[in-house]
């Protein structure tokens, strides 16, 4: 049986990381260094380390490239091949975590190899740093400023791996997630570094921008809130109508992501819907609404407490865009047993 923390069509996206990436690296070392024919006699002449280290570190280059293109997929909302093999998008943020690794790790080797040959060729400044009365037209050139723009990639990448340590995500999500959005400066270095990566990372990047594209649509009016009240000094409630029929109904275990202009126009953060899909017994116009429990355990939410405050003092209805829902339904696993035990814990 499959492991507890990964599903079957978890473990077959695995499998295809693993093995592509394995795959990717053999090719690129035998294309650099395989074998060819002795036109002398005698024994072999031995490579220099240098020759191993720049085979290692080309064909680690495009395992980061590889890398590149694939971590856009888990982090795309609603895709379609995902939800083929039983991927939540929930459970897919793991594996963009896990390729962000591998391909920061496999760039910081990929650019090392190449350190470590060009200081012991002595060149190491004129092959790393800018040369600003380089010409792009000349040969010279043009290879200094393919290193720099790698160079540049690569600190970008760096820069977005240190802030999404859990550690620095949790108590700065802002710096966070801003960050992040060197991912797209850092693509157009990658370009500018190595122009075929093109056909790497542009299938699952048109995918990712459609996707947050259609997620704007969604999300681009304001939802008629119907109850926004301070339940106490840290956590709210916030009642959301939605659309009657096919087109409103979520399922048990997702959840939406919730935008309020008045925090922060551009961010969006995700809530567990905290009511049940069905009607109550004693209110049947629950079926038509949704209900989000958040605690104020950060910036944006001690912020949320805050205007929940202003809207109750002005008697203002507040501003607040949904965008959801996202997240594969519990109701399918509650279904294969036949006493389920319900734990709660934490909120939102």
């Amino acid at each position: 049986p499959a492991p507890n923390w990964l599903s079957y069509g978890e473990l077959l996206f695995l499998a295809v990381l693993v093995g592509g990436n394995a795959l990717v690296f053999w090719f690129g070392y035998t294309k650099r260094h395989g074998h060819k024919p002795r036109l002398t006699e005698g024994p072999p002449h031995p490579s220099p380390p240098s020759s191993y280290a720049k085979t290692i570190g080309n064909a680690l280059g495009f395992n980061c490239v590889l890398n590149m293109g694939l971590l856009f997929v888990p982090a795309t909302r609603n895709n379609s091949w995902m939800e083929a093999i039983n991927m939540s998008y929930a459970n897919g943020i793991k594996f963009h975590r896990w390729l962000g690794v591998a391909a920061v790790l496999t760039g910081v080797v990929h650019c090392g190899c190449y350190y470590y040959c060009w200081l012991l060729a002595g060149r190491w400044q004129q092959m790393a740093l800018p040369c600003w009365d380089c010409s792009l037209r000349d040969r010279k050139g043009r290879k200094v400023w393919i290193n720099v723009f790698g160079e540049a990639a690569l600190l970008c990448f760096l820069l977005i791996g240190v802030t999404s340590v859990p550690w620095a995500r949790r108590r700065m999500y802002n710096l966070f997630y801003n960050v992040h959005q060197l991912l797209f400066v850092a693509v157009i270095f990658t370009l500018l570094h190595w122009v075929r990566a093109l056909w790497f990372l542009l299938p699952a990047f048109v995918a990712y921008l459609i996707s947050r594209v259609l997620s704007h649509c969604n999300g681009s009016t304001a939802a008629q809130v119907v109850q926004f009240s301070a339940l106490s000094p840290a956590l709210c409630k916030l009642v959301i109508a939605r659309a009657p029929g096919e087109r409103g109904q979520f399922h048990v275990g997702q959840f939406v992501y919730v935008n309020v202009p008045a925090i922060a126009r551009f961010e969006w953060h995700a809530f567990t819907i905290a009511s049940s899909p069905r009607p109550s017994l004693y209110n049947q116009s629950s079926s038509n609404r949704m209900t989000l429990l958040i605690k104020a355990l950060g910036d944006w939410t001690g912020k949320l407490m805050l205007y929940q405050q202003e809207c109750e003092l002005n008697a203002t209805k507040p501003e607040v865009y949904v965008d959801g829902y996202y997240g594969a339904s519990l109701s399918q696993v509650y279904s294969a047993y036949t006493t389920v035990a319900l734990v709660g814990g934490g909120v939102g």
